[in-house]
Formats: structure tokens, C-alpha cells, sequence
């Protein structure tokens, strides 16, 4: 069922983290990503002041943007932050060492990788 009371604030800054997840999951070098990114693929939710940054850049993506997030976004964003991502990067949570994915090779424990490969 689609929300339609969920403060845009919050929906762009969950959108701007999956972007960041995606980017690094294709494998772009963190170094090369705007600093927004860097922010929102960041395994720990940032503080207040981060997530302000990023929504600044973000919010010149969305059309009619409204103001910075309040407190309350803040808060629900990061509860929610281990909760937000890619079906991949979720994937990789909550369970043992199996299911992480090593950087250099982008596969789990038992030789998967949490996305398609059509290469392989």
C-alpha cells in the first residue's frame, strides 16, 4: 500500500540513501561520489547536521522542495536508517558473516552475490 502522508523530507532522504547504496553496489569508487552520497551510503545513520548537508544537495533534485527536515525527520530517518536501502544492502543485514559481501568481489560466503550477474 503506498503512504501518501510521509513528509517528502523523509522520502528524499531515503531516496538519496538507496541512490548511494546503488552507486556503491555498481561499484563507483566512494571517493569519486558527490558528498551527499558519501553521507547517505554511510553504514551508521549521521548526525542532524549531515543529513541537513545532504538534503540541501538533494532537495535541488526534487521539484518544489520544501524546507530542511525537522527534528521529527531526522528521527524517523535515522531509526529507520538500518532499514533503508537497496534489496541488497538489506539483504546483507541482520544475519551472520555468511550473507556479508566481500568489497573486492561483491560475493556473500557461499559465493552469491545479492544482485543479478548476468556475466557470471
Amino acid at each position: 500500500m503506498l503512504r501518501r502522508d510521509v513528509p517528502s523530507q523523509r522520502a528524499g532522504l531515503a531516496a538519496a540513501r538507496v541512490a548511494a547504496q546503488s552507486a556503491l553496489a555498481d561499484r563507483i569508487e566512494p571517493d569519486a561520489l558527490p558528498r551527499w552520497m558519501t553521507i547517505m551510503a554511510a553504514p551508521a545513520a549521521p548526525p542532524a547536521d549531515r543529513l541537513v548537508e545532504a538534503w540541501r544537495a538533494v532537495s535541488l533534485l526534487q521539484p518544489d522542495a520544501p524546507q530542511p527536515p525537522g527534528e521529527a525527520d531526522m528521527e524517523a530517518i535515522r531509526t529507520l536508517w538500518p532499514l533503508i536501502g537497496t534489496a541488497e544492502a538489506i539483504m546483507e543485514t541482520g544475519g551472520d558473516i555468511r550473507l556479508r559481501c566481500d568489497p573486492a568481489t561483491a560475493l556473500n560466503g557461499y559465493g552469491c552475490s545479492h544482485r543479478p550477474r548476468p556475466w557470471a
